[in-house]
Order: structure tokens, then sequence, then C-alpha cells
């Protein structure tokens, strides 16, 4: 059975952004966890998580959690929030020397989640790589999500909204099967 290892960003004293009345712990958190769900119900996969409820955890922890976790891909789920209120929609980023497999499972996924956005009128703005640590300290394929800027009212709207989210958890669940290939649960 493929093993997951998803890490909902930020939590206890450090809120991430906050904008427009949400705060990045709590919606990466709601999306981590409905996204776990999801897959375990509907696949042949189990999730493992840095955290299930509000509690701060280092960043260096969390990369040897997922280590000794034995998972087989890990996802850091985040927003974004910026100065300006107009940039919107989605990314995501790889370390900046990713393998090839790495890179193959990002593809796949990222096109899923990117869709969910575009279809609301937001941006796709890509695939990026950067050398966040909870990229480079992992051993497994691992992705960081940035799902929509909280500083922008249209995005904060779409995360406040549970039509939205639910679509949102759907093309993350679609995105991790297609680049896993995983097997659906008879």
């Amino acid at each position: 059975m493929v093993k997951l290892f998803f890490d909902p960003g930020h939590g206890g004293r450090d809120g991430g952004a906050a904008a427009n009345g949400i705060r990045e712990k709590d919606i990466s958190l709601k999306i981590a966890l409905g996204t776990g769900k999801r897959l375990e119900e509907e696949y042949e996969a189990e999730v493992v998580y840095s955290r299930t409820t509000d509690g701060g955890i280092p960043l260096r922890d969390r990369a040897l959690m997922a280590i000794e976790s034995n998972a087989d891909l890990f996802i850091s789920f985040h927003s974004n929030g910026f100065t300006d209120s107009n940039p919107n929609g989605y990314e995501d980023f790889l370390s900046p020397s990713p393998t090839l497999r790495t890179i193959e499972i990002r593809d796949k996924f990222h096109d899923e989640v990117a869709s969910v956005w575009t279809k609301h009128n937001r941006r796709n703005r890509g695939k990026k790589r950067a050398n966040f640590s909870v990229l480079r300290n992992t051993t497994m394929p691992a992705i960081l999500v940035e799902n929509g800027f909280l500083t922008n009212t249209s995005d904060a709207e779409l995360l406040k909204d549970d039509t939205f989210l639910n679509e949102l958890i759907s093309g993350h669940v679609e995105g991790v099967a297609k680049a896993l290939n995983l097997k659906r649960r008879r």
C-alpha cells in the first residue's frame, strides 16, 4: 500500500499568512485532512500527518517524521500571502535539484490542482523550485503546494466556500491518485 505524508503548514504560534478572515495554519490543516480522508476512503493508500490539530512542529522535525514514516510521497500544504492584493491562484514547489521521479509526480499532480483554480478564473502560477527546509530535508519525492493568496479577496472567498474546498480537495486527491497510479478501493 502506498504511504503518504501530509504536512499542514505552520500551526501553534506560527499562523503563517493571515488575511480576509483566514489563517494559513487553519486552511492548510483543513485541506490536508480532507485530502487524506478522501484518499484513504477511495484509494489503497495510508496517510500519515505531521499534525492533525493546531500544534506547532519545527520544520526539521516535519522532515524527520516523514523519513521515519517511510512515506512514498511528502506534500506540505500552504496558502500564500503578499503585500499586494493582486497576486492570486495556485503554484507548487520542488527542491532545487529534484529527482526525475519527483518531477514526474509533481507534473501529474500539478495539472489536477491547478485546473481547479483556473476553472474559477484564478492563475496557474506554475511549477517552481525553492530551497525550502521541508523539501531539502526529506528523502522521498516532496512537493510544497501554495493554495491561493489569502491576501487576495477573491482567492480568500473561494477558500471560505465549502463547495470550492470540496472541489479543491478532489483536485488534490485526483492529483495524488494519478501521480502515483493508486488503485481504487473495491
